[in-house]
């Protein structure tokens, strides 16, 4: 089991009864009333994680510098692009999730999220049809925390009414600002080899600009980034899911599996260090 410096990872508390009661009575902390409050709260975690020392060569450490480097990548976005102009590809995934995260760390400050002129980030949700209702659950959540304005739209294989493509065009139909939106594709993702931090989309597409802001992090970076800010998460990923698709075509992983039969019971998802053992659970590869 190749646990290493992610078994030491610490497990922070959670208090998820307290943000439950909170979603659903539609109330939030006081840190997260506004898109302005909520980038100051991201900004702040992120400041105190850069300044934490950590061993050297730790996965903590490692998320640092990667860290810096979304944080740059941020910062060329807001100097091509107005904060109108951007749009966040969001599913409650955890890759989008470390990048929402440190977007919202970049825009704070910014005069236009400061002054009100901007309350909400256009988000594109693209979702299976089968999508497990403890993510709908955190996408839902998600919404309300960050001040996402989302654009929910199925997904459909070998439907081209419904395709990725199709539906990419429907939100910017309906968001006729954006001009660039931030994409948590990682290198080691399908597809995800060839990919610059800023790529026009492909002829035949929809026109915009893709920012791959973390497309460089590796699994377990973006794990100790996600445990070092206590940032909360899709539960499934303590079921032992590392990576989320839809409920026909995802299963724990079975690298992190503890006990097999009626009793079967996985270790969390952040155990998991290698790259090339993330979609083992995913039942298309």
């Amino acid at each position: 089991m190749p646990i290493s410096n992610a078994a030491r990872l610490r497990r922070q508390p959670r208090n998820a009864a307290m943000d439950r009661r909170a979603f659903e009575n539609g109330d939030v902390p006081e840190y997260a009333k506004s898109l302005a409050s909520m980038a100051r709260q991201c900004h702040e975690k992120v400041t105190r994680f850069l300044t934490t020392t950590y061993e050297d060569s730790s996965f903590q450490q490692l998320a640092q510098r990667e860290t810096r480097h979304t944080l740059g990548i941020v910062e060329v976005a807001l100097s091509r692009y107005k904060v109108s102009e951007l749009a966040v590809s969001y599913n409650g995934g955890k890759d989008c999730l470390v990048l929402l995260v440190i977007l919202l760390a970049g825009l704070h400050g910014r005069p236009e999220i400061e002054n009100g002129e901007v309350t909400e980030i256009p988000a594109f949700y693209g979702t299976p049809p089968d999508s497990f209702p403890k993510v709908e659950e955190f996408v839902r959540k998600s919404e309300l925390y960050y001040h996402l304005a989302l654009n929910k739209f199925e997904v459909k294989k070998h439907d081209p009414d419904h395709s990725l493509k199709a539906n990419f065009q429907r939100f910017l139909d309906a968001n006729s600002n954006t001009k660039a939106i931030f994409i948590g594709t990682r290198r080691t993702d399908p597809y995800g080899e060839k990919l610059n931090f800023f790529s026009p989309t492909d002829g035949g597409w929809p026109e915009f600009m893709r920012i791959h802001s973390v497309v460089e992090w590796r699994y377990a970076e973006i794990w100790a980034f996600t445990k070092a800010l206590d940032l909360d998460y899709c539960c499934l990923y303590d079921e032992g899911y590392t990576s989320l698709g839809g409920v026909k075509d995802t299963l724990p992983n079975p690298k992190l599996l503890i006990a097999a039969g009626d009793g079967r019971r996985y270790h969390p998802a952040h155990v998991l260090t290698a790259d090339e053992d993330e979609r083992l659970g995913r039942c298309n590869g």
